[in-house]
């Protein structure tokens, strides 16, 4: 079975080992799962395991976690790359799957049934686009943080992508994107990349993501 792992960029030690997102959680935190849904984050394994399988079990094991320990909490997720349009802004390629709520069981089941789905049923009902702005879904996010139904002492986003050098093709994309993630930065929003590793290639943080989540 090929290494479909993910680790959280900057810790080192630990780069082989599934991150817990529980840690550094407190009372009235709300974090929001940014996800990449481009065709990439689909591709299978021997198993039939995939990064976005990783991803949204991910989800649901915090959404589970959170019922249990800390039902104030608010979680959000948020897809990238995908066909169909769901925000407030109209913004291209970018659905808002959940906006920032308690976690609760309907929701868990959905993401298992999205699991189950695989790639043919996710295709059907949200398909793929690559032409997203990651500026644009950086902005969906602190969005929905200002919307929050409640108060959030500490905002967190965790993006998920097995994509070492988005929008490698226009510069212009890659410095909206800093510049969202700078804004970000300056509003108290922490932005941490979970970046996924592809079996045999390694993820270069510094040919775009270093600059964008190590501010």
């Amino acid at each position: 079975m090929a290494d479909f792992g993910f680790a959280k960029f900057g810790d080192d030690d630990n780069e082989d080992e599934e991150y817990d997102p529980q840690l550094r959680w407190g009372n009235s935190d709300g974090l929001i799962f940014m996800v990449d849904c481009s065709k990439d984050m689909f591709k299978t394994d021997d198993d039939g395991d995939n990064h976005f399988i990783v991803c949204m079990r991910c989800i649901q094991t915090t959404m589970q976690n959170k019922i249990i320990s800390s039902n104030k909490d608010l979680i959000g997720v948020i897809f990238y790359g995908t066909e169909k349009i769901e925000n407030p802004n109209d913004f291209k390629n970018v659905y808002v799957y959940m906006n920032l709520q308690q976690p609760g069981a309907e929701r868990i089941l959905e993401i298992e049934d999205m699991i189950d789905g695989g790639y043919q049923k996710f295709g059907i009902q949200y398909g793929h686009n690559e032409s997203y702005s990651l500026s644009e879904a950086l902005w969906t996010c602190a969005n929905m943080f200002s919307n929050s139904p409640q108060k959030v002492n500490y905002k967190r986003i965790l993006l998920f992508t097995n994509n070492d050098d988005p929008h490698s093709s226009s510069q212009q994309l890659q410095r909206q994107a800093r510049t969202k993630a700078s804004d970000l930065h300056e509003t108290g929003i922490d932005l941490e990349l979970m970046h996924l590793q592809k079996p045999g290639r390694t993820f270069d943080v510094s040919k775009f993501w270093k600059v964008i989540t190590n501010l």
